[in-house]
């Protein structure tokens, strides 16, 4: 899918990293954005850090925002969204990825997987609308990272209240 045409103006890139999507949108301005927690903090270009409660910007500050591979990593996702809708003008874009089938990452901020109607459902309940959805693993390609993952990783937890313990 091409993302180009959606990014314009002002861009925040939530997440940012190394802002590997820069040179691809021709946008006035991009500024990137990370979050506190990152484990590979000191190795991203970021402009902003956010603290998990408050994006550091005045409402409606921005044309276009992205964030692809991010929101997992939000132990407060409703939150983010919330902020993220707040910060964007009216009729703007977020273009936004999230895993749904991949290993995890950033341990141990990696809080979540989300099937289409989940993050559907988020994204309506923070009032952005979907205009566009399309999946990027499909098929074999998908069935080829569920056996990548099965065979890499295989978790077992034996869980006990600790409430009486110390």
């Amino acid at each position: 899918m091409q993302v180009s045409p959606y990014a314009s103006g002002r861009l925040l890139d939530i997440g940012c990293g190394t802002k590997p999507y820069e040179p691809f949108l021709k946008v006035e301005s991009y500024e990137g954005l990370e979050i506190e927690s990152s484990n590979n903090l000191h190795q991203t270009k970021h402009d902003y850090l956010y603290d998990g409660q408050n994006l550091p910007f005045a409402s409606d500050s921005f044309d276009t925002i992205i964030s692809t591979q991010v929101l997992e990593h939000s132990f407060n996702p409703d939150k983010l969204l919330s902020e993220i809708q707040r910060v964007l003008k009216p009729h703007s874009y977020l273009i936004l990825t999230v895993p749904f089938i991949w290993d995890e990452h950033e341990q141990p901020y990696d809080y979540a997987r989300y099937t289409s109607f989940g993050i559907k459902h988020l994204l309506e309940k923070n009032n952005l609308e979907v205009i566009v959805h399309e999946k990027l693993c499909t098929g074999i390609p998908c069935l080829v990272q569920i056996l990548n993952v099965l065979h890499l990783q295989n978790n077992s937890f034996k869980i006990k209240n600790s409430k009486n313990f110390s």
